[in-house]
């Protein structure tokens, strides 16, 4: 390999800080602000389909009309939970009754704190398992009026049905009863 002359080294030294200095731009600004573009594009994106979404649910209606109309049916719907457990046993026990169902047995576990709060209360889930013993029809109202009456909020998670003798049903029940609570 021939010398290189002094103006040859200098095209070389500066080509490769030319280089050296695209390298560090593309490192130190071009990439981190495309990241930070991309984020903001992203909140935009998220923030258009929280609008959309508002949007939606006002329906061309006055927004703030829609959102008193909303806390209006999460007011009703926190009275819908109980805060003690004694009306909970009082309502189950008393429907059991009025449809000629023997409760046998009921088991109240410990409460589960929701993670989610509602407007200053604090939501917990009352685990419940019954036995019953009734007819077939009387179980089927029974479990129409725990899903549909709206004084409970009441969840059915197992059920399970046997029968010795016809036409009475040996049920064991269990079912998350949701309560409220003010903080």
């Amino acid at each position: 390999m021939k010398n290189l002359t002094k103006a040859q080294l200098k095209i070389i030294y500066l080509v490769l800080i030319l280089i050296v200095a695209f390298i560090l731009f593309l490192f130190i600004i071009f990439f981190p602000q495309r990241r930070k573009l991309s984020e903001i594009k992203a909140e935009i994106a998220r923030t258009d389909a929280q609008i959309n979404e508002i949007t939606s649910l006002s329906q061309g209606k006055d927004l703030a009309q829609v959102v008193r109309n909303i806390d209006k049916e999460l007011d009703k719907a926190v009275e819908l939970l109980p805060a003690k457990e004694e009306l909970i046993i009082k309502y189950l026990s008393k429907n059991a009754r009025k449809l000629e169902i023997d409760v046998k047995n009921m088991n109240l576990a410990e409460k589960k704190q929701l993670k989610d709060k509602v407007q200053g209360y604090v939501i917990e889930e009352l685990p419940i398992v019954m036995s019953l013993s009734c007819g077939y029809k009387a179980l089927g109202e029974y479990l129409n009026i725990l899903k549909n009456d709206n004084v409970l909020l009441v969840k059915v998670k197992q059920l399970s049905i046997r029968s010795q003798k016809r036409p009475v049903l040996e049920v064991n029940m269990q079912i998350s009863v949701f309560m409220a609570e003010q903080e």
